[in-house]
């Protein structure tokens, strides 16, 4: 182990204030004392930072590596392990020039990692794979989230703020959404005055000015607040999420004859059902002008030949916004199979070459299996204590009872092996299999990502293709004829690489 810091500051963290209550910040910097005594490294300052490594910004962390920077030499930064450190790249963009300059150097005492200037490549590389497991665990908790939300929309319940002329409720620990007594009847007026066709959204409020009705909060409803409300099918039954309707279990204000008949008078004309929009596209919604912003329109059109006609799928910015605003929008309109080419170009970029991959793979491999082993010889070493510890206090219980020691002795020394115990049930925790599966699903993502490319290029379904670039690309600009790309995270990392000479092969 190649050490060069002779002084070193703690970081242990949490994510949330409830697991700050927990015993996980004692047991980090238990284990980092304990390896910083083990490599006579002299111990700054413990920072105990309870905070999201995802969310918002870190300011805790970064008042601890501000600290850090203030020192003279190398600073070492223990932490147990990488994803309790971060769990995203950002920190990654900072870190990496410290590290070049000897700065700073990063222990992780669980992976049995350590990095500073000399440290070789596949270091740098195990590294990236940790915080790229430790980004894929937050992913997955994501998913999670959206899976219990998507199944809360199925039941009927609204996932969101209630609508004016409804409130959010608890009944029996149990958020949901009720009538609001208060303001159910203005709403119910406002669209009884509206479906007549004499009452203009601005009349209305006006009207509820005059009248002194006020909303919840105590303020005037707004034009904007009732021009949203007249349009929100919510009120007879149905809620909107994200584009798509559902029936939903919080009551109806109104019928859908009622609501039926404002959209009417909202739109100058009976209601008539059209499927404009019904066509997809690989590319609708997902690429914006790089001059002006607007959303980028796909369209087909039809040409006449020899063999019946043929379609073409074109992509074009309606210079809305450059027109208005007076300024010139120099792009330009382009086959849709363009883009389609330098999407697929983008997707070549970040393949690694069979022989880095399997390289990389086993480089992998090793590193985890080394981690495994030191994991599960710290597991076995910290079961192998605790059942100590049971005999340790029976042998306490028998000395007490024998009259060789005093009842405050006992307390004293059962309150250390409780203490000692708890944190060593933490440590014996099975994060060996943890380690494995995190590391299996890393090879999956690694050897998924040669295979985008023909995926790509070989499905026929508009809805595959989109789903691939929704999952490798974002903010897609089209800028005169070509397209600007840019890579989600973890995929930027694999398009970095592909410029070094050995990962490009």
């Amino acid at each position: 182990m190649n050490v060069l810091a002779k002084q070193a500051v703690i970081l242990s963290r949490v994510s949330s204030a409830e697991q700050e209550d927990g015993k996980s910040l004692d047991a980090q910097v238990f284990n980092a004392k304990k390896y910083c005594e083990r490599l006579h490294l002299e111990e700054l300052k413990v920072f105990r930072i309870v905070e999201s490594s995802t969310k918002g910004t870190r300011k805790q962390f970064q008042e601890m590596l501000n600290y850090v920077k203030a020192q003279k030499g190398t600073t070492a930064i223990v932490s147990d392990t990488v994803d309790r450190f971060q769990r995203s790249f950002k920190e990654t963009l900072e870190l990496n020039p410290l590290l070049d300059n000897g700065q700073v150097e990063l222990h992780f005492v669980a992976n049995g990692l350590v990095l500073n200037q000399n440290s070789p490549a596949s270091d740098r590389t195990m590294w990236n794979m940790c915080v790229l497991m430790a980004e894929s665990y937050v992913l997955q908790l994501k998913d999670n989230t959206k899976r219990g939300l998507k199944q809360k929309i199925r039941e009927g319940e609204y996932p969101s703020k209630a609508p004016v002329g409804y409130k959010n409720v608890i009944i029996n620990g149990k958020k949901t959404i009720v009538e609001d007594p208060n303001e159910a009847p203005t709403v119910r007026k406002m669209f009884e005055l509206y479906s007549t066709g004499n009452y203009s959204i601005k009349t209305i409020s006006d009207m509820f000015k005059a009248q002194g009705i006020k909303s919840e909060r105590g303020t005037y409803h707004s034009i904007s607040t009732l021009s949203k409300a007249i349009q929100n099918p919510f009120y007879y039954g149905v809620m909107r999420v994200k584009g798509v309707e559902y029936p939903h279990i919080h009551g109806a204000l109104i019928s859908k004859e009622l609501f039926d008949m404002c959209q009417d008078v909202r739109l100058g004309y009976q209601k008539k059902h059209h499927n404009y929009g019904c066509k997809e596209f690989v590319f609708r919604g997902n690429i914006t002008c790089a001059d002006c912003g607007t959303l980028i329109s796909p369209y087909t059109t039809v040409k006449q030949t020899k063999n019946g006609p043929k379609k073409h799928n074109y992509l074009m910015c309606s210079h809305f916004r450059a027109k208005k605003e007076g300024f010139t929008c120099t792009t330009e309109q382009i086959p849709e199979q363009k883009a389609l080419d330098q999407v697929q170009a983008a997707l070549q970029k970040i393949t690694i070459a069979p022989e880095v991959l399997e390289a990389i793979l086993e480089d992998l491999r090793t590193s985890t299996q080394a981690d495994v082993a030191l994991q599960q010889k710290s597991e076995a070493s910290a079961k192998q204590r605790l059942s100590q510890i049971n005999t340790q206090r029976d042998s306490l219980f028998a000395m007490q009872a024998a009259g060789n020691i005093t009842v405050e002795y006992l307390n004293g020394k059962l309150k250390e092996l409780k203490d000692e115990e708890e944190k060593l049930k933490v440590l014996a925790q099975n994060k060996a299999q943890q380690t494995q599966e995190a590391a299996y699903n890393v090879e999956r993502l690694l050897k998924l990502v040669n295979k985008l490319p023909e995926l790509f290029a070989k499905s026929s379904k508009v809805e595959e293709k989109r789903a691939i670039i929704n999952l490798v690309l974002s903010n897609l600009r089209l800028k005169g004829k070509n397209l600007e790309i840019f890579y989600k995270k973890p995929f930027s990392l694999l398009a970095e690489g592909s410029k070094c000479f050995v990962w490009g092969g």
